[in-house]
């Protein structure tokens, strides 16, 4: 959360949805840095991710998403986001490869969207994120408890 807020103070304005989480790259400490940094997108899937993994965990939680119901949710959830995480990276690499330029940059102006077009990197992370959270959901819940002996 304080990720988002952070860059959307930083860059008030933006030409594509999404592209202020990945206009920059954040370093890791010393000596990581050299080896590995993160867009802030990639940090706020990474730390979203964790929460939710964290909070599944509660047994209260669990039993409340166990019904038929929240299975059902779960699942057509799951389908419409690996189903979206695969078209957005099918058709960003299309576009990277009849564009070409900086893959970061590019933008999904195929839809008709209510304001500004999506930038791609931002899109498929969120809907991977979304695709992990629901299939870690419905894996999670229906995982029969083993006895313990």
């Amino acid at each position: 959360m304080c990720l988002a807020v952070f860059y959307a103070v930083k860059y008030p304005v933006e030409n594509t949805f999404g592209e202020r989480y990945v206009r920059e790259q954040i370093p890791l400490f010393f000596p990581f840095f050299l080896i590995q940094s993160f867009k802030p997108v990639t940090l706020m899937v990474i730390l979203g991710f964790a929460l939710w993994v964290t909070l599944m965990e509660f047994p209260k939680i669990r039993l409340r998403l166990r019904g038929a119901v929240a299975q059902i949710t779960l699942t057509v959830g799951a389908f419409i986001a690996c189903y979206e995480l695969i078209w957005n990276y099918v058709a960003w690499f299309t576009l990277w490869s009849m564009q070409g330029g900086p893959i970061d940059t590019l933008a999904n102006t195929t839809h008709e969207h209510a304001g500004i077009p999506v930038n791609f990197n931002f899109a498929t992370k969120i809907y991977f994120l979304a695709a992990a959270i629901l299939l870690y959901g419905i894996w999670r819940t229906s995982r029969r408890e083993q006895p313990t002996s």
